[in-house]
């Protein structure tokens, strides 16, 4: 795609330095190249989006326990900012589900989807913290962001752990 936009610049400034393009000609011309640069880029869009799949696809996969495929799938939309999609990928990172396990990349996602506002990170990175679970054993964090989970979280929604 980009090749084709650079060989459609190089034409384009050949004949305009040739001036063998009349004003109206040299319109058309220019019309033609940005439609074909917004034509190259929503094509780019759309390739990235049939690329990355969605959450939907990527959390079946997961509950499917297709780790390496949820992992594939949600990685590129924890990039693109998705909570949940960050909060499964610091998950199988942590725990090791269909990849080798690494703790501090999986803390990183778990913060990343906490930032997002994402409630379960926030109560699993508080879990990690108060248990030592991938991480140094740290109360005061752990309770930090358990507190910041009661935050995200409404009042009648939060699980107190008890059955």
């Amino acid at each position: 795609m980009i090749r084709l936009i650079l060989a459609f610049s190089a034409l384009y400034s050949r004949l305009s330095r040739l001036k063998l393009l009349r004003t109206r000609k040299r319109a058309i011309v220019s019309r033609y190249m940005r439609l074909s640069v917004m034509l190259c880029q929503s094509c780019f869009c759309l390739f990235n989006v049939a690329l990355a799949g969605t959450l939907e696809d990527g959390i079946q996969a997961f509950h499917e326990r297709k780790y390496q495929q949820a992992y594939e799938l949600l990685l590129p939309l924890a990039k693109q900012g998705d909570g949940e999609a960050q909060f499964y990928v610091g998950g199988m990172l942590v725990d090791g589900f269909g990849i080798p396990a690494d703790p501090e990349k999986g803390v990183y996602w778990l913060e990343q989807s906490v930032e997002s506002q994402y409630a379960m990170a926030a109560k699993q990175l508080g879990n990690m913290y108060l248990s030592g679970f991938g991480v140094p054993m740290d109360s005061q964090k752990g309770a930090e962001y358990i507190l910041l989970y009661e935050q995200i979280v409404p009042s009648d929604e939060v699980d107190s752990g008890c059955d």
